[in-house]
């Protein structure tokens, strides 16, 4: 993945997708070794908690360093900040879980959560309120890579073939700036095995990453 800066003499920074895989295989591996052990948090049903209680297991110094992953650093419920209209500062995208990757404006992958349970109304939620943010811009405006993680209660893979039809229709596609899911950088099977699928996503002008693949990790309960 890389970030992009708008100063003209401003290099491309990248995250090397090795190592983007290599993260992405941690993540699910820490989730899969939370629901072995089920920590108390592991039954709650609000999804803050969830994210919390992983965000815990993610940025143990111990596991980080066993699986290599020591390139960047875990910020939990980060808070951009921009001016509106009249110059006043406000808070922007608040994510649920994000990497900084270790280098002179290093990218920053962000991770947004959402419910999924094999049921048409969660699907809605998972693309208006985390694969639109991610689209629109207010998440990751300068990156070309964001992470759906979709925590399923139910089949996962039930979740990916009704998922991967939901944001194909049409009006979804639409609202979602989605281009269709046969490129090659992209699609189904994503390109990282962490993942399920990718897809990915026209964005609006003020966005300096014009277009942004979205990797869709799902975890089941």
């Amino acid at each position: 993945m890389r970030r992009v800066l708008a100063t003209s003499t401003a290099a491309e920074t990248l995250f090397p997708e090795p190592e983007v895989g290599q993260f992405l295989e941690y993540v699910r591996a820490i989730w899969c070794e939370q629901k072995s052990v089920g920590p108390t948090w592991w039954a709650a049903k609000h999804e803050t908690t969830l994210v919390a209680g992983l965000f815990h297991a993610l940025n143990d110094e111990n596991k980080r360093q066993e699986a290599g992953v020591v390139w960047g650093h875990f910020v939990y419920e980060a808070t951009d900040v921009e001016l509106d209209p009249q110059g006043m500062p406000k808070a922007r995208g608040r994510t649920d879980i994000k990497f900084l990757y270790a280098a002179k404006f290093g990218p920053e992958l962000v991770l947004e959560f959402k419910r999924l349970d094999n049921k048409r109304p969660l699907r809605k939620k998972y693309a208006t309120e985390g694969v639109g943010r991610f689209s629109s811009g207010k998440y990751s405006p300068n990156a070309d890579v964001g992470i759906m993680v979709g925590m399923v209660a139910g089949c996962a893979l039930t979740e990916k073939t009704k998922l991967c039809a939901y944001l194909s229709e049409a009006k979804v596609a639409s609202e979602l700036s989605s281009q269709a899911i046969t490129h090659p950088a992209y699609g189904d099977p994503s390109q990282y095995g962490a993942l399920a699928f990718d897809t990915k996503h026209n964005r609006p002008t003020h966005c300096l990453a014009s277009t942004i693949v979205v990797g869709h990790m799902l975890l089941e309960r």
